[in-house]
């Protein structure tokens, strides 16, 4: 039997509900998710990134949905991270428990030797879930069964060595089951003022693919949400082959609520034809754009924040009353889809020269648009920053345009290089973005 010691005894009581100081740190807990077939299995992984942070023990629980899938305490395997600790005997207290819809554990790496720490992080547990139906379930990190840590805001944190909490950063994950046809919403990138908050309107999109082979939807219904401390919805509308649909004039009925009562988010129902059901759109299994989306930035939530935000668009299909579930129409039959949400990231813009093509600080005319020329038509390498390769600030990177200009203003009298303009440091007036990766701005 060990013999704790005091602060042995204090983490095994943190696990059992001690309340401990939040820490300001931050690591990393993640799980990945999955795709199978409704009564087969599927693994996520659960990882934790320390950031050089050493560790004493964690707590933390998963929680999925109980209608789509479920787990076993058995089904919650250790990995090599864990088992490795104490010359490969793993953690002296490992716990792991199961309810409907979540999965927990604890874990203390060592009741005899306080200064024993994880140290490098990485693949903590592998989780193999049954798929019981057709459909997507997150998985999130929750508090489902767990003691929040006086003074904290989760249960899921991680103990330091010198006794502190630490609330980490989640990264959840999703489970699908796989069936024939997906609705996917695009990943997409905005640019934003740091100062203001001001910048690009977010632009995404919702594409129908189905798999193995290309076929035929003749309508399709859903509702995606997403936060509205950094977005806010401006429109939603046809795009590629819907738009085109009815020589140009769209599908016959596009029904759509942007302020639904379980909203932030909208929601949209579309039949592509009331004079001939069978009028259809092919989708190829890599798939094709239906709709877009377009959110304003809400700017004062953003003014201040100098490091990237990242944000999700996720499908809901509680958004409304009925509930509007995602489905793909064939042949008058719904079709339940995996349904994969979307990651916007917001980025500040950086501070650039327009017309300083190769980076080095300086804008020369002849050999900035020299440079635009190599890199446009043998292969040269790319601006670094090509917001500032973007002469004539249209926030399109076209290499004979864009070089054409700057040796006009350099010597035929032409216009200058748009605003911040060639001489100082400054940002894109119309707070768009193509990208700059590596300005030389300070």
């Amino acid at each position: 039997m060990h013999r704790l010691t005091r602060h042995a005894a204090s983490v095994a009581l943190w696990v059992l509900g001690l309340t401990l100081t939040v820490h300001a740190q931050e690591p990393t807990l993640s799980v990945s998710g999955g795709i199978g077939e409704a009564g087969e299995s599927v693994t996520a992984t659960v990882e934790l990134n320390l950031d050089g942070i050493g560790i004493v023990g964690y707590q933390f629980a998963v929680c999925h949905d109980p209608a789509i899938a479920s787990i076993e305490a058995s089904d919650v395997v250790l990995l090599a991270t864990l088992n490795d600790l104490n010359g490969g005997t793993g953690p002296d207290f490992s716990g792991i428990a199961t309810e409907e819809g979540s999965w927990r554990a604890s874990v203390l790496v060592s009741l005899s030797d306080p200064a024993l720490t994880l140290a490098a992080g990485g693949a903590l547990y592998e989780a193999t879930y049954t798929m019981n139906a057709t459909g997507t379930s997150p998985l999130e990190f929750c508090d489902d069964g767990l003691p929040v840590p006086e003074g904290g805001s989760s249960a899921v944190v991680v103990l330091d060595a010198i006794g502190d909490s630490i609330e980490p950063a989640t990264a959840s994950g999703q489970l699908h089951t796989e069936g024939n046809w997906s609705l996917t919403v695009a990943d997409a990138e905005a640019f934003y003022e740091a100062e203001s908050g001001s910048g690009d309107a977010v632009v995404t999109t919702v594409s129908i693919a189905h798999a193995g082979e290309e076929a035929s939807s003749n309508g399709f219904q859903g509702g995606v949400r997403h936060d509205p401390t950094l977005l806010e919805f401006v429109s939603v509308s046809a795009t590629g082959d819907l738009a085109l649909l009815n020589g140009d004039a769209g599908p016959s009925f596009f029904g759509l609520d942007l302020a639904p009562e379980g909203g932030p988010g909208a929601t949209f129902a579309v039949i592509y034809s009331f004079e001939d059901p069978f009028l259809g759109i092919v989708h190829p299994v890599e798939g094709n754009p239906m709709l877009e989306l377009t959110y304003d930035l809400v700017s004062a939530n953003l003014a201040g924040v100098e490091e990237p935000v990242t944000t999700a668009i996720e499908w809901d299909d509680n958004l409304s009353t009925p509930a509007i579930p995602a489905s793909v129409l064939v042949l008058g039959v719904p079709n339940i889809p995996n349904a994969f949400n979307g990651t916007v990231t917001l980025t500040p813009a950086a501070e650039f020269l327009r017309g300083d093509a190769d980076g080095n600080g300086d804008v020369f005319p002849i050999v900035d648009a020299l440079y635009i020329l190599s890199f446009g038509f043998v292969g040269g390498p790319a601006p670094s920053c090509q917001d500032a390769a973007d002469c004539d600030g249209n926030n399109d990177l076209f290499p004979i345009i864009d070089a054409l200009y700057l040796l006009s203003w350099g010597f035929t009298g032409g216009p200058e290089p748009v605003a911040p303009g060639p001489f100082a440091c400054g940002l894109d007036d119309d707070g768009v973005s193509i990208s700059c990766d590596a300005p030389v701005c300070p």
